[in-house]
């Protein structure tokens, strides 16, 4: 069992009151093997845009935020457990090819693939993940 906490706020930085509910996704075994979770739905209030859940199971959880719901998995925690790093680990990847392929955890702009003599010569932007690529032979 994981206790889930975060702080809820709009684009603004003002507290947000919207109740955030949990669910199982779907019937499943319980992490302790000695009976069942059922998706009925489980309502949390933010306080001041503070929010903490109750122990919930570990495995496949589903949270509604306002009109959106987002799948992602409880983890098995003995201290209390940021909700937002989980909700980020859920979403679905952009299809291979199309840009933002790479999911921007924060601070990268762009990734560039350079070779190890082109990176010596760059000056280097905090903004771009380099990935050093072997040299072409011609």
């Amino acid at each position: 069992m994981t206790i889930l906490f975060d702080k809820i706020t709009d684009v603004a930085g003002a507290d947000e009151y919207t109740p955030l509910v949990f669910w199982a996704p779907d019937l499943r075994e319980n992490d302790s093997l000695d009976g069942m979770v059922t998706p009925k739905r489980h309502y949390v209030h933010a306080v001041d845009g503070a929010f903490t859940t109750p122990d919930l199971d570990v495995g496949p959880c589903m949270v509604q935020i306002g009109m959106m719901q987002y799948a992602f998995t409880v983890p098995q925690s003995s201290a209390p457990v940021r909700l937002w790093p989980l909700v980020d680990a859920g979403m679905p990847q952009p299809p291979v090819g199309s840009p933002g392929f790479i999911r921007n955890g924060g601070g990268v702009a762009i990734a560039k693939a350079v070779t190890a003599a082109q990176y010596a010569t760059l000056t280097v932007d905090p903004a771009t993940l380099y990935v050093i690529v072997e040299e072409e032979t011609p």
